[in-house]
């Protein structure tokens, strides 16, 4: 399938947007190279050892108070990445996002599971509905697939899942009337259909080898 058209979204402040330290140690390094160019002739000065490090230690501090000016001095170093590369490239729908991405979508998913023709062709409806009045990314209504064990139930929604590019996750119901817990921080949420998890394709099964 060919990758699926691109839409992305601004959904953070550009001002969060922080360059990472290593890139301001470089800029304030090179300006000092620059000013000390200026005052000297003759050649590519260098910096010495106690200058390259006056230029470290000011660039620590002026990226230290940019975070605290921006709010983000409490987060961790892994989520002040997250964060500051969500503002500076935006978020992308997963999923198609005209009726030709729509068409070729749904003819993927009848190659792959062609006794699954008329959930394909529910699906391909409900994205066709959801493009035609300006929509772009997967959206479907919650569904429930009937049948016996191993004839592919989870793998379709798995690779219903995989083929529009988002994440998915697999509620075993088959222990009884447990509840999903919050787990790795995804938020669950409880409403009239069921569990479904937020920016995730939710499906319920037992798990087994077969792949049903």
């Amino acid at each position: 399938m060919d990758k699926l058209q691109t839409r992305r979204f601004a959904v953070l402040s550009p001002d969060l947007n922080v360059p990472q330290l290593q890139d301001m140690e470089r800029d304030f390094k090179n300006a000092w190279i620059r000013m000390k160019g200026n005052l000297l002739s003759g050649g590519a000065p260098k910096l010495a050892y106690r200058e390259e490090k006056k230029a470290k230690d000011l660039a620590a501090d002026a990226h230290s108070r940019r975070l605290r000016q921006v709010g983000l001095s409490a987060l961790a170093k892994e989520a002040r990445a997250q964060v500051t590369a969500l503002a500076r490239a935006g978020a992308a729908l997963s999923g198609p996002s005209t009726r030709d991405e729509v068409y070729q979508f749904a003819a993927d998913l009848h190659a792959e599971s062609p006794w699954m023709r008329g959930v394909s062709a529910w699906i391909m409806h409900q994205m066709l509905v959801h493009v035609d009045v300006g929509g772009c990314g997967l959206t479907v209504l919650p569904v429930i697939l009937a049948g016996p064990p191993g004839i592919g139930k989870s793998h379709y929604a798995r690779r219903l899942a995989e083929l529009a590019g988002a994440p998915s996750r697999l509620i075993d119901v088959g222990s009884g009337s447990r509840v999903p817990d919050h787990r790795d921080g995804e938020r669950l949420e409880h409403g009239s259909g069921g569990y479904s998890c937020r920016d995730q394709l939710v499906f319920t099964g037992r798990k087994s080898g077969d792949g049903g």
